[in-house]
């Protein structure tokens, strides 16, 4: 028992001790009653000392745990354990003192630092104390494999380093699915079996290594892949008050740089029209008035108006930087922006984005209304202009598609009776749907998730459907649902052309590759093509003179090209106007080669004459390259070329198999000239900004469209030298060294792969950035960026050369009649295909070669032509 003090006592209780002990009723007095009575000592206990409450925050509980966390993370990654290849929370907070030039407030980070240590209560408080003083800045989101400012985008670059030789027992993949890909995107056929071998049959065996990269490139493919889907597929949990703060928002603590910021947003046309730039600026408006208002007063965000909002930052950051970068001049009023170097907006624009992975989780199964369907939209737009492999869109656009539609915006009937805003919003939305499905489609290769049958929105039943703007009361319609006071009547012209073609391109699929259309005959898919082309001619002529597509053998063609020659920034107008050229003509060309790919011996009618055809075909890819050369790169930002360079990839590659079929044809040559000059005067421009550290990323996908290109070009230059007999190369070293820089550059694409290493340390490894010594003296450019004609290669140099003969040698060749499709559908393998065994690679149980042959080993024959 305690110490009894006699007398003045500290009352703890009623009872003294002994009545306590004997459970008995006790007065409290000084001796009670019951002790007095039996005349014994009464003592009370005395009271126990308390201890005083911490005056601690529980945040120093906090900064230890993140810490403990942090230690036990870097231990797994070095003993190789655990999750090496996480994606931690966008939202861990660097628990250092926050630099003064933050650019986030109260932001959780992860703790990637391991140079604080825990140590004593005195470092805790102090901590503390920093932690609420000063604002915390939003570090690196993707834990230690971002440590020393390593971003995530820059991992990409890495890969290109990367050599896939190794120990197969190592590799640790897991199933890959085979994934479809539908006739209307043909350009992954040229990574085929097929493919490859007939190139190969074009060729002398000892000229097969130049044919190496088209088997070894898909493993870099890949690679990118799972690095990007890495980022939505690789989860962690996030501690409770990072979530807390991600509801709440995070986003710059100046004011004022968001709002420069919010500038630039307008400048993004596909972005603009999804969600335009007075509700973007109206919902950081709301942000900002949280931060003084009472709770009760404060707007409570959407997780999809905060994943819209980080998403809305990202784009208004990449066209800054396209500004610095192209231009090289401030924005004047933009103090704040003007002040940031680059590195710095490149880190904000990742924190924002993998802030917008945390709230795509949140909405992913379950929507949130229009605002979910705007904020998936502006991901396919951030990542289609920004990132190497967008494949993943297709799935984000199919999402959207399927939001969409539960809110019965494809069904006009549902919101007829809404006031007339929300009318034209929820048109507008379904408009910037259904053309994003179509777009998706076709550049993945895969089925349109929109089924037009069942839509009704702007179609003939809808009061708002406008047929053609021919008459006053039409274009006041179309104006209003475009928004009246935002654009100019030719901005809302070239929308509404926009829209009609990608109804266009969306009917073409049903009709042409749908798997519930039946062939019976050459000659049928052939009339199907000619009824097509019906139509898009009707939609040309509709067109206003100075707007409609024109080949590039037209008079008017020169007027055309005028448009986007200027040095000035391209406007809104000029980018719709050329937008839709580009894909009027891919329109055009994709449907014109699909007779050239048929059995023709396929049915009992006999087909056309397929001359006609392709000529169309060819004549438009030649259009959509000489668009491409008259271009003044410096008038258009790269977020707008990463957007449509996959059409001049696809004219281009389309192009090179016509050379490789008719190596022979008068027009070859030309042709040829025109490849080269588009290689080496337009896709290396960007081959040489995509080595600078800071914006390389933004521009890989550009270098690799240059580097395939080139690959293909060597091939094709080769053919023609053994089937005509000269010697270009030798008589053009510029061009020489141009065609092998690829092979200088990644010798490792030029090396067969046996065994394919762990991709998955691979994903997670950080190798510094490797310039690569550029070499200039194979390109020319003019000093306001645009295309030199006068180039060292130009459309007369191959045409002026001495050819020189070429050892005697008489190429193979190939069947002429050896049909890739039995149909649209089912493709006819090479004999070679249906063997069991692989000839060009050596293992065949390994689980990542196993992918790449189960997607591609199937395909057929890109470079196929039936010779009718």
């Amino acid at each position: 028992m305690s110490a009894v003090v006699k007398g003045k006592r500290d009352r703890v209780a009623k009872a003294c001790a002994t009545c306590r002990k004997k459970k008995i009723k006790c007065n409290g007095e000084q001796p009670c009653a019951h002790c007095s009575n039996i005349k014994i000592p009464c003592e009370y206990p005395s009271n126990k000392p308390r201890k005083s409450r911490t005056k601690a925050s529980s945040d120093v509980i906090t900064n230890r745990l993140d810490r403990l966390e942090s230690l036990m993370q870097q231990i797994a990654d070095r003993v190789g354990g655990l999750d090496s290849r996480n994606v931690p929370s966008p939202g861990s907070v660097d628990r250092n003192s926050a630099d003064s030039s933050s650019t986030t407030s109260s932001s959780p980070a992860s703790e990637s630092s391991l140079q604080e240590t825990d140590t004593g209560k005195s470092n805790d408080n102090d901590s503390n104390n920093n932690a609420s003083n000063e604002p915390k800045a939003i570090k690196g989101t993707h834990s230690s494999s971002l440590k020393s400012g390593k971003a995530f985008f820059e991992r990409t670059r890495s890969i290109l380093s990367k050599n896939f030789q190794g120990d197969c027992d190592n590799c640790n993949l897991g199933h890959q699915m085979l994934h479809y890909k539908g006739l209307h995107s043909g350009i992954v056929f040229i990574f085929s079996t097929q493919s490859i071998e007939w190139i190969e049959s074009r060729l002398k065996p000892e000229d097969h290594k130049i044919v190496i990269p088209f088997k070894t490139i898909l493993y870099y493919f890949m690679a990118w892949k799972q690095l990007f889907s890495s980022v939505w597929t690789e989860m962690k949990s996030y501690p409770e008050d990072d979530v807390k703060k991600l509801k709440e928002g995070i986003y710059p603590h100046d004011k004022q740089l968001t709002f420069e910021l919010l500038q630039q947003y307008h400048s993004i046309v596909l972005a603009d029209f999804v969600l335009d730039a007075d509700e973007a600026k109206e919902l950081f408006v709301k942000f900002y008035a949280n931060k003084g208002a009472p709770k009760k007063k404060q707007y409570k965000f959407l997780n999809s108006e905060l994943m819209a909002m980080s998403l809305i930052l990202c784009i208004s950051i990449t066209v800054v930087i396209d500004q610095r970068v192209t231009d090289s001049r401030p924005c004047g009023k933009c103090l704040k922006l003007d002040s940031m170097p680059i590195e710095q907006l490149t880190a904000l624009q990742e924190e924002m984005f993998l802030n917008s992975v945390y709230y795509f989780h949140t909405i992913s199964v379950v929507s949130e209304g229009m605002a979910t369907v705007q904020a998936l939209l502006l991901l396919v737009v951030h990542l289609e202009t920004t990132w190497v492999v967008t494949e993943m869109n297709y799935s984000f656009v199919s999402m959207a598609s399927r939001y969409a539609q539960e809110l019965g915006l494809h069904r006009f009937e549902t919101f007829q009776h809404l006031p007339q805003p929300d009318i034209q919003k929820r048109s507008r939305l379904w408009a910037a749907v259904s053309c994003f499905d179509v777009e998706m489609s076709h550049r993945t290769g895969k089925p349109p998730s929109v089924n037009i049958v069942d839509v009704s929105t702007l179609t003939p039943a809808d009061p708002w459907y406008v047929p053609q703007l021919m008459s006053q009361a039409d274009i006041e319609k179309f104006y209003q649902l475009c928004g009246h006071s935002r654009f100019s009547f030719d901005e809302v012209y070239v929308r509404f052309f926009l829209y009609k073609l990608s109804q266009i391109r969306a009917f073409t699929y049903f009709q042409l590759f749908s798997a519930t259309v039946k062939y019976d005959s050459l000659k049928g898919v052939q009339d199907i093509v000619t009824s097509l082309n019906g139509e898009l001619k009707n939609i040309s002529n509709e067109l206003k003179e100075e707007f409609r597509p024109r080949f590039y053998f037209e008079p008017e063609f020169a007027l055309m090209l005028a448009r986007f020659s200027g040095d000035e920034r391209m406007s809104s107008v000029n980018d719709g106007i050329l937008s839709f050229q580009l894909s009027y003509f891919f329109q055009l060309m994709t449907i014109n080669k699909v007779p050239s790919q048929l059995d023709p011996n396929q049915g009992n009618t006999p087909p056309y004459e397929n001359s006609q055809y392709r000529k169309l075909a060819l004549d438009s890819a030649r259009t959509i390259l000489h668009l491409i050369r008259g271009i003044n790169r410096k008038s258009v930002s790269f977020f707008a070329m990463n957007w449509i360079i996959t059409y001049p990839f696809f004219a281009m590659m389309n192009l090179i198999a016509n050379c490789l079929n008719y190596s022979d044809d008068s027009e070859g040559v030309t042709d040829l000239n025109l490849l080269i000059d588009l290689s080496m005067n337009f896709f290396n421009h960007y081959t040489d900004l995509a080595k600078k550290p800071s914006t390389g990323a933004f521009y890989l996908r550009l270098h690799l469209f240059g580097i395939i290109i080139r690959i293909a070009l060597r091939i094709t230059v080769k053919v023609y030298e053994e089937n005509n007999n000269v010697d270009i190369l030798g008589s053009n070293p510029q061009l020489k060294s141009h065609l092998e820089q690829v092979e200088k550059e990644f010798p490792q694409f030029y090396t067969e792969v046996s065994a394919p290493s762990d991709l998955l340390s691979l994903l997670t490894c950080m190798h510094p950035y490797t310039d690569i010594n550029s070499q200039s003296d194979d390109r020319k450019f003019t000093p306001n960026g645009s295309l030199d004609t006068s180039s060292s290669v130009s459309n007369q140099d191959i045409a002026s050369l001495t050819f020189q003969h070429a050892s005697g040698m008489e190429a193979p060749s190939p069947k002429k009649n050896d049909p890739t499709l039995s149909n649209i559908l089912h493709p006819v393998d090479f004999a070679s295909a249906r063997d069991s065994e692989r000839k060009d690679f050596n293992i065949d149980d390994d689980l990542l070669l196993a992918a790449i042959n189960q997607d591609f080993s199937a395909l057929p024959n890109f470079f196929f032509d039936n010779g009718l």
